[in-house]
């Protein structure tokens, strides 16, 4: 039995140096430098806040004959990180698409979303197209709320031993990767201190409603809540 080293990280769409507004390419490099470093490295690593493809992630992703997604130009820096290292090997990205505000049918101001990267000693033994969850709460005007999702994946060892969660826990191993909105700023709780979370009504629905999602979904009693 082998145990697995975990990690979660709101790259907030690598733009940490523009507060979020934006990537830039040092965000991108120098999140993929830390990842690579890690001694053990990570077999599994669930990432919050990135985009799919839009005008803000185009300012550096930007290519004058094809569409370049968000993800695919990090992995290819995390790629190169690793062979600095010598290490051939290779994380397998999954990409959750959550919110997109669009200008069009085609373009986008920007996009929302969630990854997972499996790394080299897993594999993933879910077939399920419909990986996605939606738990967002909605009420007042619906359709400008950002979609919250729940991403899964049922996770085996590579190599055919199972995984070790626990004391004599051991088995296939079910990952869920989220993002909870803030408090909304309608709700009483927002005003009335500096936490952020479990202190509105619209996360308690959202917490429930991941619960839920979560005990449905699961392929085995192993369960890890990343977020």
């Amino acid at each position: 039995m082998r145990s697995l080293r975990l990690m979660t990280y709101n790259v907030r769409y690598f733009g940490h140096g523009t507060g979020g507004l934006f990537s830039t390419p040092s965000d991108l490099r120098s999140i993929a430098d830390a990842i690579a470093a890690m001694t053990p490295l990570c077999d599994v690593i669930a990432l919050q806040e990135i985009e799919d493809h839009s005008l803000r992630s185009a300012l550096v992703t930007w290519h004058p004959t094809k569409v370049k997604h968000q993800l695919t130009e990090w992995m290819t820096d995390l790629a190169r990180a690793l062979d600095r290292r010598g290490i051939g090997e290779a994380y397998d990205a999954h990409y959750f698409p959550a919110h997109r505000y669009a200008l069009t049918k085609t373009t986008h101001l920007y996009t929302t979303g969630l990854a997972v990267l499996v790394g080299p000693r897993l594999e993933v033994v879910s077939d399920a197209q419909d990986r996605i969850e939606d738990i967002t709460h909605r009420r007042g005007a619906k359709s400008l709320k950002q979609t919250r999702i729940c991403a899964h994946l049922t996770l085996r060892l590579r190599d055919g031993q199972r995984v070790t969660t626990g004391e004599n826990a051991t088995g296939d191993l079910d990952v869920f990767n989220t993002h909870l909105s803030l408090p909304g700023p309608f709700y009483r709780e927002f005003w009335t201190g500096a936490q952020r979370l479990g202190f509105g009504p619209n996360q308690l629905q959202e917490a429930q409603r991941l619960a839920r999602a979560i005990e449905r979904r699961r392929r085995s009693p192993r369960v890890v809540l990343m977020g």
